[in-house]
């Protein structure tokens, strides 16, 4: 058995979160004094949370592409964080730290606000990083494609990776981005892509599939999936996972808990289930 190595090409930024006092509802407008709630400012982003997640769920080699400014936030994002196994390739940016403010209540529903900052130099950075060097898998995060001048070298990392080797895995993320890219971008993009992760409705948007509607359909929806992908992880609910593998030609589906509930919402709570997911498929696959 051969151990991998993969490559996580996402967000780092520095998140300030507040969550809301029980009945408060993000349902309902907020107004400044009704606002009572210490905020935790830690690190965070799609590359972070993943990153994480396959440093845990026992990834040979984990690295990131980070860019970092020259301010404060950006000397401080990677002090004292958990990055036992994780190799940071750092870059630098004249930009400042990129950082959200995320906004919980007790149902489990989230608002989020955020300045891209130091982020808008990655695709660039890791279009170069990927041109030198090679890695079993590569994973990006959708979000790198809501910057419209990036767009083009996005899909260029991607089409790289491929050529040299890599395991490409997309992960459709915001779950609002087939809503704002367009279908031959997409297409452009899944030419090049072996694994894909998103909920179900976002999935078949990108694709033009329609979405499924109940549980059955969802594992019929991941095996139909696998005519053009060789891994496909869907996650319709916090709690679940249902995950697609095809190995030659045999294709199987099955579900996997992620250990959480249906209201829990957090940054990040799914990067390690499906990093797990990940890592149980391309360790099967062998050499």
């Amino acid at each position: 058995m051969m151990e991998k190595s993969v490559l996580v090409l996402g967000h780092w930024m520095r998140d300030h979160v507040v969550r809301l006092p029980p009945g408060m509802s993000l349902e309902v407008p907020l107004r400044r004094e009704h606002v009572h709630s210490e905020v935790v400012s830690k690190p965070g982003g799609s590359g972070f949370h993943f990153a994480l997640g396959a440093a845990r769920a026992g990834f040979a080699q984990v690295s990131a592409v980070v860019c970092l400014g020259t301010d404060e936030a950006s000397r401080t994002l990677l002090r004292d964080l958990p990055l036992k196994g994780i190799c940071i390739v750092k870059r630098e940016s004249q930009r400042e730290c990129a950082q959200a403010v995320l906004l919980y209540d007790d149902c489990g529903r989230r608002s989020s606000f955020g300045v891209r900052g130091a982020n808008l130099d990655l695709p660039q950075a890791a279009l170069a990083y990927v041109q030198e060097t090679n890695h079993d898998i590569v994973f990006l995060a959708g979000h790198l494609l809501e910057d419209t001048h990036a767009r083009d070298t996005v899909l260029q990392i991607v089409e790289t990776a491929k050529k040299r080797g890599s395991f490409v895995v997309f992960d459709l993320v915001p779950h609002h981005i087939h809503k704002v890219i367009q279908a031959d971008c997409f297409e452009r993009l899944f030419r090049n892509v072996d694994g894909l992760i998103g909920v179900p409705n976002t999935v078949a948007g990108a694709l033009g599939r329609a979405s499924p509607r109940s549980d059955d359909e969802v594992s019929e929806f991941v095996l139909a999936l696998l005519d053009r992908f060789l891994w496909v992880c869907v996650h319709p609910s916090n709690h679940e996972l249902v995950v697609g593998a095809k190995r030659g030609s045999q294709k199987s589906t099955y579900s996997s808990q992620t250990g959480y509930k249906d209201g829990t919402s957090s940054a990040g709570a799914l990067d390690y289930p499906v990093a797990r997911e990940l890592h149980r498929f391309v360790t099967d696959m062998g050499g």
